[in-house]
């Protein structure tokens, strides 16, 4: 079972890359479509992880949407760092990566951090700033300065878009743990 767990979230991982990497090129699923000779819908189960994805495809799919495939790489590492960072305490204390239903209970509620890990990661594959950002603060966000770990919270939480103010609050409920 957790071997099947782990390829469907490595086929939803690779998805959501290619989803941003087709959306910064500015196409449309129908248009890549078009370029790889396959209908739309293969398209949108490519991204959604819903089916296997041959080999010869994610090359095609650099190429029509202009990234290298280290691109994925890149940005995958890039997003499990930032969670992992964001995480602190929790990684620390649970060995989170093993349990996909862990849950902690805090103030009477109980928040589901594999949830949580994978909501980061996709948020962190979107926007690939935030997690640069998040990456290039871990030094400050576990700084013994309470004052210089208080700004770098500051600035990862206010660099979340203001629409995204339920994300903002996990990210928030977390960063308040590390370093306690």
């Amino acid at each position: 079972m957790k071997n099947k767990y782990n390829k469907i979230k490595t086929l939803q991982s690779i998805g959501k890359v290619i989803r941003t990497k087709r959306k910064r090129a500015g196409m449309s699923q129908t248009e890549l479509a078009v370029d790889l000779g396959v209908t739309k819908s293969t398209i949108c189960k490519y991204e959604n992880g819903s089916i296997d994805m041959p080999a010869s495809v994610l090359p095609a799919i650099s190429d029509s949407c202009n990234f290298k495939l280290s691109d994925y790489i890149d940005t995958t590492e890039k997003a499990n760092k930032a969670t992992n960072i964001i995480m602190g305490n929790y990684t620390n204390q649970f060995n989170v990566f093993n349990d996909e239903s862990l849950c902690v209970k805090e103030s009477d509620t109980e928040y589901n951090i594999s949830k949580d890990i994978d909501t980061f990661k996709d948020y962190f594959i979107e926007y690939e700033e935030t997690a640069d950002l998040v990456i290039s603060l871990e030094e400050s966000v576990n700084s013994e300065n309470d004052i210089i770990k208080n700004a770098a919270k500051t600035l990862i939480i206010e660099s979340i878009s203001p629409s995204d103010n339920k994300f903002k609050e996990r990210i928030g409920m977390y960063l308040k743990h590390l370093n306690k």
